[in-house]
């Protein structure tokens, strides 16, 4: 199968699980029906990032019938050994699956607890890094680290999947990103897993990314995307010969971590319970209480994303231009948030 060939299969068949998605969640009415704390005014079909999951399954089905070796870059599989993508894919796979399951199940019907959703976080993530500390790539202290890391993202990608095209978009740059980190540095991440994810994320960009969005990705799209790129980056560092600068690919997501790291502090420091559901996140300030448009916030952090990660690779010191970045993000989140609070104080 030439690489062509192959996009188009993969892109088919997406398209056509989103399709009869589309169907399944009309015919039963699973909806996103506007809320108090709801960005949107019009009920919305839920569930859209179901594709997500899906794809990560399909890499692994296309990656045992070799379908997927026309991927340029790509990395055939080279057995059991701490070097081999497809060693530490099958327990994020498995991980990705049941996270995937649950996080649908609350989508649509709700009443799973915050404690048991936290549970089922914590072993997603320790799934995903725990072959590399069996296989001596990661000491104790850095699978506690990463734990901790690994559910901050999942959460963070959750929390800003709250505006029409705001995940999708963003997430494109992130894949952009891995991609040129491939290119640049050989880190063995297959680049046909890479394409297939782009490919779902565009597919749903086409259906989100609209003033009117046909589909919400809900939590089965946002948490899956977020242990996605936790894994991507967790391979990256410690299969990487130069962990220091591969650990510096964090600044891959940079933008979506300072946004919740940064509102959960302010939340903390105002006594409030971090729990509890909100509308305080930077871009909800902007899109409910500024009233700008969703697409062009959306399009905002993803530009913004898109620089910080292309200056990454032109970065002499990257460990340091990773910390420059973070600092000044955060610095900039606290200045916008004065800025709009002493704006909306002039307006009444």
């Amino acid at each position: 199968m030439s690489f062509l060939l192959f996009c188009v299969f993969v892109a088919v068949f997406l398209v056509a699980i989103e399709l009869v998605y589309f169907h399944i969640a009309k015919s039963r009415n699973i909806m996103d029906r506007p809320n108090e704390r709801s960005s949107h005014t019009e009920p919305t079909l839920l569930g859209g990032g179901i594709l997500f999951p899906i794809a990560v399954v399909l890499y692994f089905v296309l990656r045992q019938t070799d379908l997927a070796d026309c991927a340029p870059l790509s990395c055939a599989p080279v057995g059991i050994n701490t070097s081999s993508f497809e060693y530490f894919f099958v327990p994020f796979l498995i991980a990705a699956v049941v996270l995937a399951v649950v996080s649908y199940v609350d989508d649509v019907r709700g009443g799973i607890s915050p404690l048991f959703r936290l549970a089922m976080q914590v072993f997603a993530v320790a799934a995903v890094v725990l072959p590399f500390m069996m296989s001596g790539l990661c000491p104790v202290w850095l699978f506690v680290v990463l734990l901790a890391f690994g559910i901050v993202m999942l959460n963070s990608f959750n929390f800003l999947d709250g505006i029409n095209g705001m995940l999708s978009l963003y997430s494109v740059v992130v894949v952009l990103s891995f991609g040129a980190l491939l290119l640049c540095s050989g880190t063995p991440i297959d680049s046909s897993f890479l394409i297939v994810l782009l490919l779902s994320l565009l597919i749903f960009l086409f259906f989100n990314f609209r003033r009117h969005a046909v589909c919400f990705s809900g939590d089965v799209g946002s948490i899956t995307l977020g242990l996605t790129f936790f894994f991507l980056l967790v391979f990256s560092f410690l299969t990487s010969h130069d962990g220091v600068n591969a650990f510096s690919t964090a600044v891959f997501v940079a933008v979506f971590l300072v946004d919740a790291v940064m509102t959960v502090l302010k939340r903390l420091v105002a006594g409030k319970n971090i729990l509890q559901p909100h509308r305080e996140h930077l871009y909800e300030i902007l899109t409910n209480d500024l009233h700008l448009p969703h697409l062009r916030i959306a399009g905002v952090y993803a530009a913004l994303q898109a620089v910080i990660s292309v200056g990454f690779f032109f970065a002499s010191c990257k460990w340091l231009y990773a910390v420059c970045c973070f600092a000044i993000l955060c610095i900039a989140y606290i200045a916008s948030c004065r800025m709009v609070k002493h704006y909306m104080r002039r307006m009444g």
